[in-house]
């Protein structure tokens, strides 16, 4: 087994940069995921129209869904490095070609080497399943654009205030900041500050 290479090639090569892109894209997609996921439910929590306010039931509506997720992007990546695995060096190697570079192997394996990339001639090793890694990587990654969006609402709720104490007594509402500007932050002098969804 390679240790925890998603690569094909002998042990001392780097992940191919595919590999490395594909996690890299997976990874910001689940984080940008969270940070819109954990804002809807913070909008909505404010307005305690869609799910009661509390820190557990928050938590609970944020990592399940994002573990779910996670653990299904997870799967689809291993089934992706699998298939490559299975249609590269494992079929070039059923061929009788070398594994690495596909040139023909010589008769009766007489070589241990190939003659064309100089790659060991033997049974290429599957690379170990990065599903459960990768599911909590990914899983990590959503947890901090949850936190980016509650630094998001945190900073909108303070500029929103700062209008406010500029004329205290006037009635004020705007749409929240974008891209949860479906919700709204509302003031009177009379109910004090409020948020909509």
């Amino acid at each position: 087994m390679t240790s925890g290479r998603f690569d094909d090639g002998p042990e001392d090569e780097p992940a191919p940069f595919l590999d490395r892109a594909v996690i890299a894209a997976c990874m910001v997609g689940i984080a940008m995921l969270g940070f819109l996921w954990l804002g809807r439910l913070v909008c909505a929590a404010e307005s305690a129209e869609v799910i009661p306010p509390g820190l557990w039931t928050m938590a609970i509506a944020f990592v399940l869904p994002m573990a779910i997720v996670a653990f299904i992007v997870a799967l689809g990546v291993d089934f992706l490095l699998w298939a490559r695995f299975e249609r590269g060096p494992e079929a070039r190697w059923r061929d009788k070609r070398c594994p690495q570079c596909g040139h023909k192997k010589p008769p009766r394996m007489a070589a241990s080497v190939c003659a064309e990339c100089g790659a060991a001639l033997q049974r290429p090793k599957q690379p170990r399943s990065p599903l459960v890694r990768l599911s909590v990587g990914l899983l990590v990654a959503a947890i901090f654009g949850g936190f980016g969006s509650l630094f998001w609402l945190g900073i909108d709720v303070y500029r929103f205030r700062l209008d406010v104490a500029m004329d205290p007594a006037q009635s004020l509402a705007r749409p929240r900041a974008w891209p949860f500007d479906s919700a709204g932050l509302t003031y009177s002098r009379v109910d004090g500050f409020a948020a909509n969804d």
